[in-house]
């Protein structure tokens, strides 16, 4: 198979890193010759894949961020080492019936999912532009988004 695209020596940020699929993409990126910065609030989570990184011979910088946080993320950046693609995957769901969600449960969902997207984008975009040079954003998205999904309303609105 042809490699249409390479990862080598480029640093990624993934969000959401501390399990799920952050956890599994931080290793197939490591795999394929990336260095990747784990974001997540489950900073000893995080810390469990970056040593698993490591072990494959890739740098594993672990950053406390909380995505559904505008202030979280800015200081994340402002720690962050520069970065050369975005990985969006960080994300919750609430599951109930929608008359009975309150609305800090709809909003603690659409904050992360929605707003935390828009956050880490538009500063690695900042960071971006500053150093002049490209990137690439990488927004992982549910199938709930093409498709009816029962008692997770906020998850599939976000």
């Amino acid at each position: 198979m042809s490699q249409r695209f390479s990862v080598a020596g480029k640093r990624i940020l993934i969000t959401g890193a501390s399990s799920g699929f952050g956890a599994h993409f931080a290793i197939a990126l490591a795999e394929e010759g990336a260095d990747v910065v784990l974001a997540a609030r489950r900073v000893e989570k995080l810390e469990a894949t970056a040593e698993a990184v490591r072990a494959l011979g890739r740098e594993a910088t672990v950053m406390p961020m909380d995505v559904s946080d505008h202030a979280s993320v800015e200081a994340a950046f402002a720690d962050m080492p520069a970065v050369d693609v975005v990985v969006n995957n960080a994300g919750v769901s609430h599951e109930g019936p929608t008359d009975e969600l309150s609305e800090e449960d709809w909003d603690r969902v659409v904050d992360t999912n929605l707003k935390g997207v828009w956050a880490v984008s538009k500063f690695a975009i900042q960071q971006w532009r500053r150093d002049g040079r490209p990137g690439s954003l990488i927004n992982i998205a549910s199938i709930l988004g093409l498709r009816v999904g029962g008692r997770v309303a906020p998850y599939t609105a976000s």
